[in-house]
């Protein structure tokens, strides 16, 4: 049951937050009032609200974390590449689904003349902008993960980071954390190095369009990859 004028313009089939203000007992039912419509059961969205809503999964970034973001700009600085492993004039590619919504790894692949592969996976370095005990750190650390759903995430950082800074997106300088591995014709890891890298992808692949190269032998699919991301020997 429902306040009198507290239905907040709720309509039928409408899915709704409500504040109890009065608890159910054994004689009489709960009663409340709509403090937030989340729209038409129907409507594409509100299901993820409804779930959004019902873990309590905080959808709103806090002011602090958002300016501290915002203050970090939108490019990687000079400063920022001094003294990092310049892997930028090297092919580099980042494969995710067809509908991811960040990218935070990238691969290089070089064949050495050993006849093993110089397998490099670079992961966005996060840790070069989120300082222990900032504004950032405590959002993350209040958080715990990133959420996906079908249409949307819910970032465990700001927009200007998740999407940003921190996504391998192609054609832009990035900060990484990079490992680079020798391995062998049976797979097995012969030697590694670890590095604080800077990248630049060359292309945003799909687990698609590589099984096609890979698997099928597609042509088109080849044709659809930049020709500087194809230069490694196959």
């Amino acid at each position: 049951m429902f306040h009198r004028d507290s239905r907040h313009a709720a309509e039928p089939n409408d899915m709704v937050v409500v504040q109890i203000t009065r608890w159910p007992t054994a004689a009489r039912g709960a009663v409340g009032r709509v403090v937030e419509v989340l729209g038409n059961i129907n409507e594409p969205g509100v299901d993820t609200q409804i779930i959004i809503r019902k873990h309590n999964i905080p959808d709103v970034a806090f002011e602090e974390s958002v300016e501290e973001a915002r203050r970090l700009g939108s490019a990687v600085k000079p400063a920022d590449i001094k003294g990092r492993t310049d892997f930028r004039p090297v092919t580099t590619v980042t494969i995710d689904g067809e509908h991811a919504r960040d990218f935070d790894d990238a691969i290089t692949l070089e064949k050495l003349p050993n006849g093993n592969y110089w397998l490099g996976v670079h992961i966005a370095d996060v840790s070069h902008y989120v300082q222990e005990g900032s504004a950032l750190d405590e959002e993350a650390y209040e958080r715990g993960t990133s959420v996906y759903f079908t249409e949307r995430a819910v970032h465990m950082f700001p927009s200007e980071l998740a999407t940003g800074l921190c996504s391998l997106n192609p054609h832009v300088d990035r900060l990484v954390q990079s490992c680079l591995m020798e391995v062998d014709r049976r797979g097995n890891v012969v030697r590694y190095e670890m590095h604080d890298g800077v990248i630049n992808s060359d292309a945003r692949m799909t687990y698609t369009a590589v099984n096609a190269i890979l698997t099928d032998r597609d042509a088109d699919d080849h044709r659809a990859v930049p020709a500087s991301s194809c230069r490694c020997s196959s």
